[in-house]
């Protein structure tokens, strides 16, 4: 064993010595790290505004790291460590692949490539934070609906806060629409009916409110909001209440914008749309075929006919594909109509450069030949480094040319040739031009 320790550090100081006299002014790059590359976790789920961690193991410094969804979730150009720490945003839309009830996740691919050009990488799972609405449940006499016209109906939240369950916590929960009120179960003595009630979470994170709903009133939607006292964070749920006649036509929410996640690309994704009252069913059609409109009842996107939602509330499902400007158009049975702005804009972060390639990546060179090839993507500065002493580089622009030393005048027959490489760099990633050249020259 130390025999062989003796020869590794031979061998890397002999490497150290042979880069060290190379052209082209070539940066040193760092030893190589013991074992192949890992990334841990593989694949995990990270809470936006929670830190997690990332750990890289092997390969040879410095990583390169890229993010599929840099706006989700940032990682850096160029990591010389191991042990990552990142925070991710709250995604504003999730995987569409997500069965109902399941967390609300959109998945990432963090990409890691060392100075070699070995790469990995982890699919983190970044969870929708902060009120992710893991549910509202009714308690109710009522025959049919969430709650009905002269009943009490129990509401019971799950607050999950930064990913966990939080015990005596303030929350208040408002009514934001609708004619039902709310109290307190907690306080003794005389009901007070309010629209904003502010209580605290019991041990297991649970908060319970009473909602009442005044006699005679009409059919409608009850919009609830679940609000964190502690840092103003809020969902909103809704009910179905039974009653009367219908009331107006409305749509939650009125108008959607899809942003992407920088300058060169459009926002895409999905998003339900909810319509309030009004008679069942439920038409809903776009101005543009950019836009996709299914429901339940109908779960197939058509551009030749509208989609349609027999349920009360209606429920739509508005996909966008490509940068839009249109309006989605509700209607309902009596003919009553609504519009939805649906916008499909670009980001305003820049755009990750392309990766750093060569074309041709390979050369056949003979003795005082020269051959050049062309530098494509990566940022910064080019230069360049030679592995054969024999070879040397000189860039201009983005144009790398590669002379093999010697006078032009052919080796002996039979003389044997060598493949070399050549590596061009950045200052954040490498790619390798390959030539083949004599082994001597006359």
């Amino acid at each position: 064993m130390k025999f062989q320790s003796f020869l590794k550090f031979a061998l890397a100081l002999l490497a150290s010595v042979i880069v060290a006299s190379c052209g082209g002014g070539g940066a040193e790059v760092p030893a190589s790290q013991s074992g192949g590359l890992t990334i841990n976790p593989p694949e995990g789920t990270f809470f936006a505004g929670v830190i997690g961690t990332i750990t890289i193991q092997g390969g040879r410094l410095p990583y390169t790291l890229t993010s599929s969804e840099p706006a989700v979730l940032a990682v850096p150009t160029t990591f010389n460590g191991h042990l990552l720490e990142l925070v991710p945003n709250n995604p504003g839309t999730v995987d569409a692949s997500l069965a109902a009830g399941a967390l609300p996740i959109r998945t990432v691919n963090v990409i890691v490539r060392d100075a070699l050009g070995a790469t990995g990488t982890a699919q983190i799972h970044v969870a929708q934070n902060f009120l992710t609405g893991y549910g509202m449940r009714s308690t109710t006499t009522c025959v049919d609906g969430s709650a009905c016209a002269g009943a009490d109906t129990i509401l019971s939240f799950d607050t999950v806060t930064n990913g966990t369950l939080h015990g005596n916590r303030p929350f208040r929960i408002e009514v934001v629409r609708g004619q039902c009120l709310l109290n307190d179960p907690a306080i003794s003595g005389t009901t007070r009916l309010g629209t904003s009630v502010t209580t605290a979470s019991d041990h297991e994170g649970k908060v319970l409110v009473t909602l009442s709903c005044p006699q005679g009133i009409q059919a409608q939607l009850e919009v609830v909001r679940l609000v964190d006292v502690g840092t103003g964070a809020s969902t909103e749920f809704v009910l179905s209440v039974t009653g009367g006649a219908t009331v107006d036509m409305s749509v939650i929410p009125p108008s959607l914008t899809f942003t992407g996640f920088d300058t060169a690309h459009c926002g895409t994704g999905t998003s339900d749309l909810f319509v309030l009252d009004g008679q069942a069913p439920y038409t809903a059609v776009a101005t543009s075929s950019a836009v996709s409109i299914t429901s339940t009842d109908s779960p197939t996107a058509s551009t030749t006919a509208p989609a349609i939602s027999r349920s009360s509330p209606g429920r739509f499902t508005v996909s966008v594909s490509n940068c839009v400007d249109a309006t989605v158009i509700v209607t309902d049975a009596s003919g009553k109509h609504l519009t939805v702005s649906v916008k499909s804009q670009v980001g305003s972060a820049d755009p990750p450069p392309a990766a750093l390639s060569v074309a041709p990546n390979t050369l056949n060179l003979g003795c005082g030949q020269a051959g050049s090839v062309i530098v494509i993507g990566g940022a910064g500065t080019y230069s360049a480094a030679s592995t054969d002493p024999n070879l040397s580089t000189v860039i201009s622009a983005n144009t790398l040319t590669i002379t093999r030393a010697g006078t032009g005048v052919a080796p002996p027959p039979g003389t044997p040739t060598v493949a070399s490489s050549v590596t061009v760099t950045d200052g954040t990633s490498l790619a390798i031009v390959s030539v083949t050249n004599p082994a001597t020259c006359p």
